[in-house]
């Protein structure tokens, strides 16, 4: 085969390895024009947010999904010309029913020969899971100390119990 043809089906396999394995890792992919406004998402980016399949990506669309404590957090990159690192934020998603969801997304800017960000790539992870676990566990270890300081509270007051009623047998 021509080195041309060849580079393009290994080119072909290697795209196929990575979208299987961001299906295997569920995570969603996105891109950001800031040029335009323009806002790819994949599918699993559209699952996490609870998009359409064909449903129109824009600021007031991804508004109305992101909590609106957590918005100037995801929004603040655009803001500042975006960082020359990648930037990584976990934010508040609300989907139509009410639910709301965490999201994990890292970022970059490309930018061209100018030094201007003309695209931003990035993925998007669903970590529900990981924030309510991690606010359980806040919640039994809240337990746990108001339990030992309790159980603390019932030593002292055994103790100043048994000094008080040792005067008072003797009397």
């Amino acid at each position: 085969a021509p080195p041309r043809r060849r580079a393009d089906e290994e080119l072909e396999v290697m795209r196929r390895r990575l979208e299987l394995a961001m299906n295997g890792a569920k995570i969603g992919v996105w891109s950001f024009n800031p040029e335009t406004g323009s806002v790819w998402y994949s599918e699993r980016s559209r699952e996490i947010y609870a998009l359409e399949p064909d449903q129109a990506i824009d600021t007031r669309t991804l508004r109305s999904r992101v909590h609106p404590d957590d918005w100037a957090k995801l929004s603040a990159p655009y803001y500042h010309g975006f960082p020359e690192e990648p930037v990584e934020i976990e934010y508040r998603v609300i989907h139509p029913g009410g639910d709301v969801g965490w999201m994990y997304a890292l970022g970059a800017a490309g930018r061209g020969s100018d030094g201007v960000a003309h695209a931003v790539h990035g993925i998007h992870i669903d970590v529900t899971d990981r924030k309510r676990a991690e606010e359980e566990l806040g919640r039994s270890r809240d337990a746990l100390l108001q339990s030992e300081k309790l159980a603390a509270l019932g030593a002292l007051l055994a103790g100043v119990s048994h000094e008080l009623n040792n005067p008072l047998a003797a009397i």
